[in-house]
């Protein structure tokens, strides 16, 4: 938890102790999706519809191991397996269907639908033997070799996106080049190749393999997998590519400040348990560089260290793809994602001790300038939905002077003339621009120095007015780092020119979404739900452009994208231990052509 947000919420509790608590946020009993799912490929299911009959035990086997569905008759049908992201078959040379158990933690049980037949079996997949016991008692085990860290997509276009996985060598051996295979296909099990190719990887990359494909249908849901050079294969990746022209909905999940160390990734397996994501957006600090004190939860043995150069950077992302549940989520979805000071350090350039190059390779994103990969600033469009615009208020803050003020620039002078550049160029019905750091005004009588746009009020102001100049249309802004949830308009002055009430004065909107597992308010401020419910009253008092605010709960937000409006909902899971469990926060909505919140939750929205 950074100083200035333990100085935020001691003040705030002095606040709310002077007039008083009111009640805590509501929260509706949304939770997870309900009922049968309608995927084929994973995630959670009603097993027999009636509930009279438990399924055969069909087989026990560990995690890796192989076992063959189709017993004596092995052209009945195909098999859908439910119970786990993503598990697919293989037929072998007789045609019998073979599935390979995918890597747990803990017993899990695979349900086997026999397409033919109606038939339900189960299938208890167990961790290996060979298993590091203390990892497991984390939640940690390596993905089934040779692809230990799993797969991931990234920045999907309308016909191309970015590929990754990592080959694990044999014992280490840094002197080995092998090459691999990637395919895509059009169906989960892969009876139809559509496209692949090869791809070398070396020590150089840290055998991490980097693939951008291109030549994909828009809005196309695509299937993808590597092979090593045995024809192991690694897991399934799915992603969807951008859709063109008209677009009747997108929906992408808001995730940041992920810390391994300082709880469970619920929110992830949550998000890999859908499909109806887009993308995920993850807005820095994807990885953590301390183990905060307050914060042991999982803590590998020996006691990790902060990294100092690109080795340890290494070693860091790979500890991470030990989790499944994060590799669940990359696998699922594709993945947007942008640095924070947590992922590469910000005073160490231009290096960064090693952890931009780190990044770049253990994380599917575009190279925007060959010559500088600190640059990561960059445009995705959706159809004539959406122009999302990622910019880094990171590396790039403190550079450049903004002109005619003598300010410092929260983007420095290219970025910045390069996003009024896009904004005002954007013909699509909504703009988004992600970025790192809390936008909003935050008032508060405290110095929060420069960890959030308030420590830059002239950049602020000048992108305020960029916002609400009428070249450009409805843009939402959606952020990360602050470790707590809010959705608020932005007036470019709360006080004065701004009816709460109403949302007249505001040019634009704001969602930041809660940290998926880093310390939040609660972790801070001891107290019981009186004291939280006191410092939420306090926070919207001081800020009376903020619609919504959470302090405390840990998750994800959804956001979804129309061409009528656009709707925002945090969805909160334990962090303490595993849980199957989410409960959905109010949803609220920003009507085209309003740019500020409607007051008004939206019911029923899921």
């Amino acid at each position: 938890m950074p100083r200035s947000i333990t100085l935020v919420a001691a003040f705030l509790l002095m606040a709310a102790c002077q007039d008083g608590p009111r009640a805590a946020d509501t929260l509706d009993d949304g939770g997870r999706d309900g009922g049968p799912s309608e995927l084929v490929d994973g995630g959670a299911t009603d097993l027999v519809a009636d509930g009279t009959r438990e399924p055969e035990l069909f087989a026990t086997v560990t995690s890796c191991a192989e076992v063959t569905l189709s017993g004596d008759t092995p052209s009945a049908g195909r098999f859908s397996i439910e119970g786990e992201v993503l598990v697919t078959q293989r037929r072998d040379e007789a045609g019998a269907s073979i599935l390979r158990a995918p890597a747990v933690v803990r017993s899990t049980t695979l349900l086997v639908f026999a397409e033919a037949t109606g038939e339900v079996r189960r299938v208890l997949v167990d961790p290996s033997p060979t298993a590091d016991p203390a990892l497991l008692a984390l939640g940690l085990t390596p993905d089934c070799p040779p692809f230990e860290s799993g797969v991931a997509s990234g920045d999907p276009t309308a016909v191309g996106v970015i590929l990754w996985t990592r080959y694990s060598p044999d014992n280490g051996a840094v002197d080995e080049t092998p090459t691999l295979t990637w395919e895509l296909s059009d169906t989960v099990d892969f009876e139809r190749v559509i496209q692949q190719g090869d791809v070398l990887v070396t020590a150089a990359s840290d055998f991490t393999a980097r693939v951008e494909v291109e030549g994909l249908e828009p809005g196309a849901t695509t299937y993808y997998r590597f092979l090593a050079p045995d024809g192991s294969p690694s897991r399934t990746g799915r992603f969807r590519t951008a859709g063109v022209g008209a677009i009747a909905r997108l929906r992408l999940a808001l995730v940041s400040c992920s810390s391994l160390f300082s709880g469970y990734f619920n929110a992830y397996r949550r998000i890999a348990e859908r499909d109806d994501l887009d993308l995920v957006l993850h807005l820095g600090d994807y990885i953590y560089d301390f183990v905060d004190e307050d914060e042991h939860v999982r803590i590998p043995t020996p006691f990790p260290q902060e990294p100092t150069d690109l080795v340890s950077h290494r070693a860091r992302h790979a500890l991470y793809t030990l989790d499944p549940d994060l590799r669940a989520a990359r696998a699922s979805v594709a993945f947007v994602v942008i640095w924070d000071n947590h992922d590469v350090e910000a005073g160490a350039s231009p290096l960064h001790e090693g952890g931009v190059q780190a990044f770049r390779e253990w994380v599917p994103m575009r190279l925007t300038d060959e010559l500088q990969p600190s640059v990561l600033w960059r445009k995705l469009t959706f159809g004539d939905l959406l122009d999302l615009h990622l910019v880094d208020v990171l590396l790039w803050k403190n550079r450049d002077l903004l002109p005619g003020s003598g300010a410092p620039d929260m983007l420095g002078t290219v970025q910045r003339e390069w996003l009024e550049a896009g904004l005002r160029a954007s013909r699509t019905t909504w703009r988004v621009i992600g970025n790192q750091k809390f936008f909003a005004p935050f008032l508060v009588p405290l110095d929060l120095g420069d960890s959030t746009w308030n420590g830059f009020p002239e950049a602020r102001t000048r992108m305020l007015e960029t916002l609400a100049d009428p070249a450009v249309g409805d843009t939402v802004v959606l952020s990360g780092d602050a470790h707590f949830s809010t959705l608020a308009d932005l007036p470019p002055d709360p006080m004065v020119g701004y009816d709460a009430a109403t949302g007249a004065g505001s040019v634009a909107v704001e969602f930041l979404g809660g940290s998926v597992s880093r310390g939040n308010i609660d972790e801070t401020v001891r107290g019981d739900a009186t004291v939280y419910a006191g410092l939420t009253d306090a926070f919207r008092r001081l800020n009376p452009h903020f619609a919504f605010t959470n302090l405390i709960d840990h998750g994800w937000g959804l956001v979804e994208l129309s061409p009528d409006r656009v709707v925002f909902q945090m969805r909160y899971s334990e962090i303490l231990a595993p849980s199957d469990e989410e409960r959905a926060d109010l949803a609220y909505e920003v009507r085209r052509g309003e740019k500020h919140i409607n007051r008004e939750s939206v019911v029923g929205f899921e």
